[in-house]
């Protein structure tokens, strides 16, 4: 899709890039779907209603106006300008003489221009023949008598006189105006439509650039598509587009300096600091940006692999230089017991002062020295010898580092006399399965267990374990299959066979939408009838309890309480270590909170004691894992105090905000190579890179709010 066409120009005349690469459709604007629908359909259905577009700087507020201008004024829209009548010339060529007949420009952020209250005043009072368009920019700057002379104009515009009008500054603009008005909200370019708006102007000037180096103008460019073309267009006149060229034209040589002093910081001597700062020709509220940039950039490259540079010169810093930098921070990291993440974190935190505070030699040589205190403190001297190379670095963290937490899949908990669980009780395999499946439903689906379904077989005249068998297998496969009729949603289940000197039973834990309580005990109770005849009139023989709660807290402790239920049958004999660091053990069945009164044997299995509907199942929970998603788990973290804390819902969240991040990576990479096919091997290199930066350990993943402190194993909650 072109990016935009520009002014027939003469032979040998320049046309800068942001005229000739303005969008004159819509067709031709770039990541603004939302705001490009709206607009179309107001010109499909003649809406003359008041529009008003807010947007960081460069985002196309101005552009897209005058394109709903023009096809509101143009003889043959589709819904875009056609591009070939009268007005869509004038548009285009920007005759403002010829346009002012039917569309007039204001800039109110031009505070020197005291008459727009009467402009704004004429042009709305005239009776005109003819549609007036009339666009006032940066809207928020008009003075008080404009802005309530056009308050009025809004509310009672003269026939064939339409308003538009854009802000970069929305909590300035009167609530009296927005409410009146439909709002645009732009958004600033993502990474994959910046790299494939500077790769479509590249293709078509026939510009030859690095990749490399578009990826430094996409940074630089910080989502502005007027700022990017800019860019590009400053660069493209110096030479070809190389890195080496950019780092010219955007200033970025300092980068050998920053790294230089970071040498100097983890290897070297405060003297050292001293002198490359002092040979760093900048400002020093900027040399102190920078370096809260470069912390910052390294939390997200080696702890969010979001892949997101923060400023254009990092994309010079190579991988061996960055992974030297981390091996060195990694090891003061643990010296102060501290996740990686954590310490870059409290690194930029150090430079996240008033920078002004910063603005001249002998203040930020202060900082400098505190700083240096703080990552280089005495304790350190004898283990790091003055010197961390990143062999000797990756020696010490290999000797430093506490073992990878353990996952409890590696225990093997046995009862104290030294014999396994008998039959008549749950194993800790099978414990461990249903808490897997009842975890997965809220960190997956977000959804948590609010039903009960209770089958007591004796009562139902199922006399043999092929009937008990054959019934709920029935039974549930036809919840599966009822559930999505009734709601448009699934149903999801863990069931539990159970046996006595009585008989046999059957307990269900079932989430069901909260809308279908009367259509399930409806079906429940006719389907029992016919398939079990006047047994299933029999009092106690079944029983359903739906409990759709609203309170989230109140949701989270019944899912829970369903789940100890499952519980019941754990054997008590059998322990568990209270924490990953195996210091001692515990019972399982008082680690997992089953009350004490549910507590006992469940007799002999009948058929397999336990199974979970397809959705929460072994299959559904190893494709969700794929990619590198793989899932938490408080049971094998032995975080017994946080099982019941609602933590899955939260995980969700972040579940959807990581696949989110990563598709987005994704798209960028594919736009880089989008004009050299799909069988591309650098493109597919570089995704096999990007997804090696995945981390394969799901507590490694960057997150809002990290639920307990991973493999901590607290008993209790803080």
């Amino acid at each position: 899709m072109p990016c935009g066409f520009g002014r027939n120009m003469s032979s040998g005349q320049h046309t800068a890039f942001t005229e000739k690469y303005r969008p004159r459709t819509f067709e031709e604007v770039i990541g603004q779907e939302a705001a490009v629908s709206d607009l179309r359909r107001r010109v499909e259905t003649r809406n003359f209603n008041s529009i008003i577009a807010f947007g960081p700087p460069g985002t196309g507020k101005t552009t897209l106006m005058r394109i709903f201008a023009n096809a509101m004024h143009c003889e043959n829209p589709n819904p875009s300008p056609c591009g070939r009548c009268d007005i869509c010339i004038y548009f285009k060529e920007e005759r403002l003489g010829d346009l002012s007949f039917y569309h007039v420009e204001m800039n109110g952020a031009r505070h020197h221009e005291r008459d727009y209250a009467k402009q704004i005043e004429a042009y709305n009072s005239a009776r005109l023949t003819r549609l007036l368009g009339i666009f006032i920019d940066e809207v928020h700057g008009l003075d008080d008598n404009a802005a309530d002379v056009l308050l009025k104009a809004v509310e009672r515009p003269s026939q064939g006189t339409f308003f538009m009008f854009a802000s970069s500054e929305a909590h300035e603009v009167r609530p009296a105006l927005k409410s009146r008005c439909l709002q645009l909200n732009l958004k600033l370019l993502s990474g994959a439509e910046s790299y494939r708006l500077l790769s479509q102007i590249c293709d078509r000037e026939g510009i030859q650039a690095e990749r490399a180096a578009l990826e430094m103008l996409v940074t630089a460019g910080q989502g502005s598509a007027r700022e990017l073309v800019k860019l590009l267009d400053q660069a493209n006149q110096q030479g070809p587009l190389t890195v080496k060229l950019l780092t010219n034209v955007l200033s970025l040589g300092w980068i050998q300096e920053l790294l230089g002093y970071f040498d100097a910081l983890l290897t070297g001597t405060l003297l050292e600091q001293d002198q490359i700062i002092a040979d760093w020709h900048d400002q020093p509220s900027r040399k102190g940006r920078a370096i809260r940039d470069f912390l910052v950039y390294l939390h997200d490259m080696e702890i969010m692999r979001s892949g997101k540079v923060v400023d254009p010169a990092f994309h010079q810093v190579t991988h061996a230089q960055r992974q030297q930098i981390i091996a060195a921070l990694e090891i003061r990291a643990l010296d102060r017991r501290k996740p990686l993440g954590e310490y870059l974190l409290d690194l930029a935190d150090f430079w996240r002062v008033d920078l002004q505070t910063l603005a001249d030699g002998p203040s930020l040589s202060i900082h400098i020295r505190k700083f240096n205190n703080y990552l280089n403190p005495p304790s350190l001297s004898d283990l790091i010898g003055g010197v961390v190379p990143s062999q000797q670095a990756q020696r010490v963290l290999q000797s430093k580092r506490p073992g990878r937490m353990r996952s409890a899949r590696t225990f093997n908990p046995i009862r104290s006399g030294g014999a396994p669980a008998t039959r008549e009780y749950l194993s800790v395999e099978q414990a461990r399965g249903i808490y897997a499946a009842a975890s997965f439903l809220p960190q997956h689906y977000g959804s948590l267990f609010n039903a009960h379904l209770k089958l007591d077989h004796s009562l139902l005249g199922a006399t043999d374990r092929n009937e008990v068998t054959n019934l709920v297998s029935k039974l549930t496969h036809q919840i599966g299959i009822r559930v999505p009729g009734w709601s448009g949603k699934d149903a999801h289940w863990i069931y539990l066979h159970t046996a006595s000197s009585i008989g046999p039973t059957t307990d269900i834990v079932l989430h069901l939408p909260v809308d279908v309580e009367g259509q399930a005990r409806a079906w429940f109770e006719k389907v029992m009838r016919k398939w079990r005849g006047p047994a299933a009139d029999n009092e106690g023989a079944w029983s359903f309890e739906h409990m759709p709660l609203s309170a989230t807290r109140a949701r989270v402790k019944l899912h829970w309480r369903l789940v100890r239920y499952l519980w019941r049958g754990i054997d008590p004999d059998v322990d568990h270590w209270q924490s990953v660091d195996q210091e001692s053990r515990r019972a399982l069945i008082d680690l997992l909170r089953v009350p004490r009164n549910q507590q006992g044997s469940i007799g002999a299995a009948i058929g397999r004691r336990f199974n979970t509907s397809a959705s929460i199942g072994p299959d559904e929970r190893a494709s969700a894992e794929k990619d590198k998603m793989l899932l938490l788990s408080a049971f094998d973290d032995c975080a017994w105090g946080y099982i019941d804390t609602g933590w899955e819902l939260k995980e969700a969240i972040e579940r959807r905000i990581e696949r989110g991040r990563r598709a987005e990576d994704i798209a960028y990479v594919n736009a880089m190579f989008e004009s050299e096919g799909p069988d591309n091997e650098m493109k597919r290199a570089r995704l096999v890179d990007l997804m090696n930066e995945w981390p394969d350990d799901p507590h490694s993943r960057i997150r809002v709010d990290n639920s307990w402190k991973w493999g901590g194993g607290h008993q209790d909650r803080p």
